[in-house]
């Protein structure tokens, strides 16, 4: 496991996403080393790469940090309020439910809280719900927040919020269509895009698979702790 996860142990380091969780620490599992020996050892052990024998070198990670460029420009809209970060002309408004056939973008409120509130308190998460299709089609959507129409987007684009995807299930089941929820944390998204004072945000959902066989319900937003 180290050989493939060992990498990423500075980048949990760095961000100090170890869980110090006891009942995790001393867990303990058993393995065969190279000589067929049986070897017992605690999870803690494992996490002191001095005891593993090497160490990272100590030099600046300054990709770890990195923030990505926004690709829209900041206009005011008068009918959102002062400040709000949209693509120009995108006072849009969808009716829901809705079948993802090709791109779909509206716009989205935000509860009212002041942003100090939220950002020592709560994460702001996007809600898209009621996200309902065949159990034995694969599909696949985009999410974005204030991005633009006309250029390609993906993972690597500050306004990429995250991805829903399911595979198909070939298997017999009682209920043919599958109906959920995709929630994704944004308070980050929306620090990069300079919108975290905005009222509304504008919520793209691009098509990647099974297009025309996914139906949403909705689009909140909503605070979780």
């Amino acid at each position: 496991m180290w050989i493939r996860c060992g990498p990423y142990g500075k980048q949990w380091e760095e961000r100090e996403v170890i869980s110090q969780t006891p009942d995790w620490l001393e867990s303990r599992f058993i393995f065969y080393d190279e000589n067929k020996n049986l070897i017992r050892g605690k999870v803690k052990d494992c996490l002191d790469t001095t005891k593993l024998g090497y160490v990272y070198q100590d030099i600046d990670v300054p990709w770890l940090k990195a923030k990505l460029t926004p690709r829209l420009q900041r206009v005011v809209a008068m009918s959102f309020g002062s400040g709000a970060a949209l693509v120009a002309e995108s006072s849009k408004t969808t009716k829901f439910p809705v079948v993802l056939d090709s791109s779909v973008s509206t716009m989205v409120k935000r509860p009212k809280k002041s942003w100090k509130e939220r950002e020592k308190e709560e994460e702001e998460v996007l809600v898209i719900e009621c996200i309902e299709f065949e159990r034995e089609l694969g599909v696949k959507f985009d999410v974005y927040i204030n991005d633009k129409d006309d250029v390609v987007g993906g993972p690597s684009k500050a306004d990429f919020a995250g991805s829903f995807v399911s595979v198909a299930h070939k298997d017999k089941h009682k209920y043919k269509k599958m109906k959920t929820n995709l929630r994704l944390g944004i308070n980050e998204l929306l620090k990069n895009l300079g919108a975290k004072d905005d009222e509304h945000v504008l919520v793209t959902l691009v098509p990647k698979f099974g297009k025309g066989h996914v139906t949403v319900g909705g689009i909140t937003i909503e605070f979780h702790k």
